[in-house]
């Protein structure tokens, strides 16, 4: 990165920096500190790219098992070089015997087994698919998740506490709406429970009715919605539902 760049915070946009001959696309979606990049635990934007280096990892190999990412707990870039702290189990499919196209799946298709384990993925030159992984410890006790979510073998459960989760269940709900050609759009009141099993996330959420036609306005993003509409009346039970931790391909029944 050049000095200016590096004395300079971004926030959530892609920047495409150059070096030498090649062009590299970097998602900027924590704190530029230095020539270091920091990510949070589950971060939206590395947490693709982990489950991409995971499974690009285990398919290079000529023997072991799958893997399971169970939480990705963080992430940095340093010059060329990316380094994520993640949780891992092993699953009973063998790498020898099984062909999988995508870690989806490997979800989809096999079952974790054992005790969890502490691992480091790293990668060079942003690209996931070269990346090694390397296990230092098994976990004795349980992890922790985060507030408001409980971890049960591979499923995730979700609270209202979660306010992580609850930008996610907005976010889908504008989608949902937005794709719509009649109505008004919906605001989150409450998430009554919700929880991710393997690809899926799905939630029982509580929502109420704006005065915004989605026919006579088109918004940008649910932060917009939420800033011009105010919602009014009853809350009504609805169901949320998306795949592929991604919010912006989802269903909203109610």
């Amino acid at each position: 990165l050049h000095k200016n760049q590096r004395n300079q915070i971004y926030r959530g946009q892609c920047y495409t920096l150059k070096r030498t001959n090649r062009t590299y696309k970097y998602w900027m979606c924590a704190e530029m500190l230095g020539a270091s990049t920091l990510w949070g635990r589950d971060d939206d934007v590395m947490l693709p790219k982990a489950l991409e280096a995971l499974f690009s990892s285990d398919s290079r190999h000529q023997s072991g098992v799958f893997h399971h990412l169970i939480r990705l707990e963080s992430s940095s870039t340093m010059g060329i070089t990316t380094t994520m702290q993640v949780v891992l189990q092993d699953t009973d499919c063998q790498v020898s015997s099984e062909q999988f196209s995508s870690y989806y799946e490997v979800l989809e298709e096999c079952r974790g087994q054992g005790q969890e384990k502490k691992c480091t993925i790293e990668y060079r030159y942003l690209t996931p698919s070269t990346a090694t992984v390397s296990c230092s410890e098994e976990l004795e006790e349980p992890i922790i998740a985060p507030q408001g979510s409980q971890m049960l073998g591979g499923t995730t459960k979700y609270t209202d506490s979660d306010a992580h989760i609850k930008e996610k269940v907005k976010q889908a709900i504008f989608e949902s709406d937005r794709k719509k050609s009649r109505g008004t759009y919906l605001l989150l009141d409450k998430i009554l429970k919700g929880s991710t099993m393997g690809i899926s996330s799905s939630f029982q959420v509580l929502v109420k009715e704006t005065a915004c036609p989605i026919r006579v306005r088109a918004y940008d993003s649910y932060e917009e919605v939420y800033a011009k509409c105010a919602g009014f009346g009853d809350s009504k039970q609805c169901t949320v539902e998306y795949r592929y931790f991604d919010p912006t391909d989802s269903t909203v029944q109610c």
